[in-house]
């Protein structure tokens, strides 16, 4: 109802996934409460208890690793690696592009000419995906 959704809404960013937990287990204690009181027993509520906190758990787990950023020295070292990796790729299709090209074997020429195109594009296009994918909670098109 919209009582339910202005609450929501006026929740912290990462505790509105959490609400609905609760909401479920209350409405678990109220079921059990009337199984007990028709000679049920307590231990169905203690099991669904436990499936609830892991699950809440699982989502703070999960907001954990949204909320915490990576070492400053740890991007540096992939971005050093990714640019390092197209050098060298750069410089392996450059001599095997030039022996192939004086030797007149065409298939090697262009398959180093599209190699040589294609693994760097890769590998900076992973890198602008990482970092476009860096908060799946926020608030992009591309969040959950």
């Amino acid at each position: 109802n919209k009582k339910e959704v202005q609450m929501l809404r006026s929740c912290p960013k990462f505790q509105a996934a959490m609400v609905p937990w609760v909401w479920i287990l209350r409405v678990a204690n109220e079921m059990v409460k009337h199984f007990v009181q028709n000679g049920g027993e307590w231990i169905v509520l203690e099991q669904f208890q436990h499936q609830c906190a892991a699950a809440r758990d699982g989502m703070e787990m999960a907001i954990t690793h949204a909320s915490t950023q990576l070492p400053f020295s740890y991007l540096h070292l992939i971005a050093f690696m990714v640019s390092t990796n197209n050098v060298i790729v750069t410089v392996k299709c450059a001599v095997k592009l030039a022996i192939a090209f004086s030797s007149g074997d065409i298939q090697t020429v262009i398959a180093e000419v599209i190699f040589l195109i294609v693994m760097p594009l890769l590998f900076h296009g992973l890198v602008v995906i990482t970092f476009m994918l860096h908060d799946p909670f926020g608030t992009d098109i591309l969040d959950f």
